[in-house]
């Protein structure tokens, strides 16, 4: 079964709750009035139980003041369950500090905003979505539009053979890719080649490497969550705040994809076109809408190459261009995906004779059959980069809610000892040396 998103707001889960509420206390008002069992109780009376119905208009309203904020009580526990389910929703991390700072602040949402998603957290903040544990069928039926041609025409790419898929763990995504001006907050870069003054913030990042984003160049990738260097981008942001950002495994990039979808788009359409398609362009920046005739040109504006980020209908749980616009690096090494049978968590750390790791989604560049939520590709080495690839964030959560945290060691001279890993209760699971050996702390489990 696929997991579903919960399309609830904690403003409407309030007010049935409130409603509801209402209602009971009406009756509730009613009954003391005329002497009739408590709604909430029948085997008690809003009048005292045993005292006639002839009890005094004092003691009847106290008694039912009582109850009354009994049920209020009630009430209250019942909403704020439900809004401590929903509160944490959206993880959002603020970056104005930029570079100058030493850590940034962590805070969350329980929904979009009324206004929508401003420049801002496109720019100064990181928003991210929490994305809730569930099972899928990854990769591509053999009868899609684009999977036959592609296989055949691409050596550097292969649909996954059809699987079904358990992810066990919450995990946050990013509600964007990566903008050039929150690469440059965290960075103090701009790589990027679509650079125009006057809109580049709120393109995603482009032209940059695996190696930028982890610092992590070795297959197979025998540590794959604490591996990442000190100055790389997941490096900078996860000393800053704490906590273990990383990039999406592929799995989790195609279950955030497809929201539950089982079609090629995650608008629930399937191609009609391997070229241009009008579902495409609903959704994503590609070549069909992109302007791109075989050469680029840095002068580009908003209407060519790149589009600012968001510019195009989301999927169902609300993540933007995961068709289109760039190519996303994911976690994995490539590798063909050829196993058949059921997987939980899976995340691949060698590649089987390629050369490099996966991304996803498609590009501004690309056809339309090359966006198609099983696509996969295989992008070269950790240290290419490329114009048509960039990346999204996403942070794992533990199985008792708590996020992978990170802490670092300082000796007396200021010098980083070791860098321990854990959650965010406080337990710690490894701690890595400079060395860059790895060793288990007796009583914590290794994630």
């Amino acid at each position: 079964m696929i997991a579903e998103a919960n399309t609830d707001t904690p403003r409407k889960s309030y007010n049935v709750r409130m409603k509801n509420a209402r209602k009971v206390e009406n009756m509730a008002k009613g009954n003391a009035l005329k002497g009739k069992p408590d709604v909430v109780n029948p085997h008690v009376r809003f009048d005292g139980g045993n005292v006639a119905p002839t009890a005094t208009p004092r003691r009847r309203f106290l008694l039912y003041t009582k109850n009354a904020m009994f049920l209020s009580i009630i009430s209250l526990a019942w909403f704020t369950a439900g809004a401590i389910e929903s509160d944490r929703l959206y993880m959002v991390v603020n970056i104005s500090g930029g570079t100058q700072v030493d850590s940034y602040p962590i805070s969350y949402l329980s929904a979009v905003p009324q206004t929508g998603w401003s420049d801002e957290f496109k720019t100064s903040k990181i928003v991210l979505r929490k994305i809730e544990p569930g099972s899928f069928t990854m990769g591509c039926a053999t009868n899609e539009v684009g999977y036959m041609k592609y296989l055949q025409e691409d050596p550097y790419s292969f649909d996954a053979v059809r699987h079904e898929v358990k992810l066990s763990k919450e995990y946050y995504v990013g509600v964007f890719e990566i903008t050039q001006r929150q690469w440059e907050s965290v960075m103090g870069t701009r790589p990027s080649w679509f650079s125009v003054e006057s809109d580049y913030a709120t393109r995603p990042v482009e032209n940059i490497s695996y190696q930028d984003i982890r610092g992590v160049t070795s297959i197979p990738l025998a540590s794959v969550i604490t591996n990442v260097s000190a100055n790389s981008f997941m490096g900078v942001l996860r000393k800053k705040t704490g906590i273990r950002f990383d990039l999406p495994t592929e799995a989790q990039w195609e279950y955030a994809c497809r929201a539950g979808k089982s079609t090629a788009l995650n608008n629930g359409r399937n191609l009609s076109s391997m070229v241009t398609d009008v579902s495409a362009s609903a959704v994503a920046r590609y070549r069909g809408n992109s302007g791109y005739a075989g050469r680029i040109s840095r002068d580009w504006g908003l209407a060519k190459g790149t589009a600012a980020v968001g510019s195009y209908a989301p999927n169902d749980w609300g993540l933007y261009d995961m068709h289109g616009n760039v190519r996303e690096w994911c976690l994995d090494a490539f590798s063909m995906l050829t196993v058949s049978t059921s997987v939980e968590d899976p995340v691949t750390l060698t590649n089987s004779g390629w050369s490099g790791f996966v991304v996803r989604g498609g590009g501004w560049s690309d056809y339309a059959h090359a966006l198609r939520s099983a696509n996969r590709h295989d992008f070269a080495k950790a240290d290419s980069s490329s114009v048509f690839c960039g990346f999204r964030l996403a942070c794992a959560v533990t199985t008792d809610g708590t996020f992978l945290k990170i802490s670092y060691v300082y000796d007396d001279d200021d010098r980083l000892k070791s860098i321990v890993y854990g959650d965010s209760a406080g337990g710690i699971d490894m701690e890595l040396t400079p060395a860059g050996n790895t060793k288990k702390i007796d009583g914590w489990r290794a994630e």
